[in-house]
């Protein structure tokens, strides 16, 4: 049981700002910490949630209303996620070999490709938030806030279905720890998650969780053809990579008709 606190801690001080006791890093806690990661979405999608509702309340601008809410969820996980999609969007753009492009992720320094990178997705998110904001449809903002369990629970498994690209570093710790029981808790958390999107969106909904699922299977294949394995701002590309398709989807999608 303490080792199974221990790796909730661990992933709630690591992938979000939730005010919980801090747990340093320790490999000994890692054995469990993937399993939670949907929960750290959950968090977020509350924070985020709460920002909605407030600003509903409040009778603010869908414009505002879309920046803050885009902001409260950047702040409650950290943007620990952010960091792994700059890093990774640096290592792309150099067209360098695996290896190269390898090192480049793990440089802390980010580069123009990764600022370009970053302005261009928050900017999508921010855009397709103010589009269902001014939308007013409640059901698909509903299914937008089940997204960030969403994405962990895909990210989660991709984490710890590939290799380790590298022989050291944190992914390389908790993909040696996770055990079959963690992939089943993942799937479950996916499985939850996905339903609640198709019924809160309907047609919409389908689209995003297929298109989900087949841009992670894509993704998977192309880490192993060009790294063999992932890590960890792989896996924080993805992460963001599929948020921000999913909020696409849902906006561009929103006319279609509910099935009830």
């Amino acid at each position: 049981m303490k080792k199974i606190m221990d790796s909730l801690i661990l992933a709630m001080s690591m992938f979000t700002t939730c005010p919980l006791p801090r747990r340093e890093y320790d490999s000994s806690s890692l054995s469990y910490m993937m399993a939670f990661f949907p929960l750290t979405g959950l968090y977020i999608a509350v924070i985020g949630a709460a920002v909605y509702y407030l600003s509903a309340w409040l009778e603010i601008s869908s414009i505002l209303r879309a920046a803050l809410i885009l902001l409260a969820l950047i702040a409650a996980s950290g943007g620990i996620h952010l960091d792994g999609f700059a890093d990774a969007a640096d290592a792309f753009f150099s067209r360098r070999d695996a290896e190269k492009m390898l090192e480049i992720m793990h440089d802390v320094h980010l580069g123009a490709f990764a600022v370009l990178a970053l302005f261009s997705v928050l900017l999508l998110q921010f855009a397709a938030l103010q589009s269902m904001l001014t939308g007013a449809e409640q059901r698909l903002m509903a299914a937008a806030f089940i997204l960030p369990v969403f994405s962990r629970s895909l990210s989660g498994l991709y984490s710890i279905s590939l290799p380790s690209a590298r022989s050291d570093g944190m992914h390389y710790d908790y993909r040696q720890k996770s055990s079959g029981t963690v992939r089943s808790i993942l799937i479950a958390f996916l499985l939850l998650s996905s339903g609640g999107i198709i019924l809160f969106a309907h047609y919409s909904g389908v689209i995003t969780v297929v298109l989900a699922a087949l841009l992670s299977w894509f993704f998977a294949r192309f880490s192993l053809r060009k790294f063999a394995g992932a890590t960890g701002d792989l896996a924080g590309f993805l992460l963001v990579l599929l948020e921000t398709t999913a909020l696409l989807t849902l906006a561009l999608s929103h006319s279609l008709p509910a099935w009830f």
